[in-house]
């Protein structure tokens, strides 16, 4: 499995994927989203991942698109709708009392900084991702109501301040719920190995990571089953 995507602009630690197919399917694999707002800076950088096990960043050229010149405006106007300081701890206080009304948030919060057996991962990582996809991005007028802050985006920073966690834990947890719900839902992808490893009650508990480790190894052998099926 192959996923390419680009720093995001307003957080150039997490990655942004755009596109997610087996290597022969890449050429008519479909965008989503379908547009993306780069760097403005020389050399933009694209990431190049392979079926979850390493990641090759490389810088990218693009030539100027003709038919819009006015970078500079773009720009202007992507600064003015970032928040203030201010708009950024009324909108991390209001994404607070939002978590804390959510179903799990009180062992989300409990299990940080702790090594969990298995059966308690996909729950914890569940509750960000889920978090994360809901306001990642969204117009702070429309999920908080706020408007005085229309057209104003929630930041991936607002996030990790709300609920006290890094980026690193929040791509962490996206990336471990894709794989928990991809494996372990009712479809053609339902592997028993996954099921049986996250039912895996173990003295020490392995924890998060060892668990991802884990569904990306079965990611890579369901990319490499899936390839010899084709070339059958």
């Amino acid at each position: 499995l192959v996923r390419i995507g680009t720093a995001d602009p307003l957080d150039p630690e997490f990655t942004q994927f755009f596109v997610e197919a087996p290597v022969i399917e890449m050429t008519s694999a479909p965008m989503n989203p379908s547009s993306l707002v780069i760097s403005d800076s020389p050399a933009p950088t694209l990431v190049l991942r392979i079926a979850g096990q390493h990641i090759n960043r490389f810088e990218t050229q693009f030539l100027p698109d003709t038919s819009y010149n006015d970078v500079s405006s773009a720009s202007n106007v992507h600064r003015s709708l970032r928040l203030t300081p201010k708009e950024f701890k009324h909108v991390v206080t209001k994404l607070v009392t939002i978590a804390t009304s959510r179903t799990g948030y009180t062992i989300f919060c409990r299990s940080k900084n702790t090594v969990v057996q298995n059966p308690a991962i996909p729950p914890l990582w569940n509750f960000a991702a889920r978090f994360w996809e809901d306001f990642y991005k969204k117009d702070c007028d429309m999920v908080l109501g706020e408007a005085a802050l229309a057209g104003k985006l929630i930041t991936a920073e607002c996030i990790y301040d709300a609920l006290k966690i890094r980026s690193s834990a929040v791509q962490q947890a996206i990336e471990g719920n894709r794989l928990v719900e991809r494996y372990t839902g009712i479809g053609e992808d339902f592997d028993a190995e996954v099921a049986r490893e996250i039912a895996a009650i173990r003295d020490p508990p392995r924890g998060r990571q060892k668990l991802l480790e884990f569904l990306r190894e079965r990611e890579i052998d369901h990319s490499s089953q899936s390839r010899s099926s084709s070339a059958a």
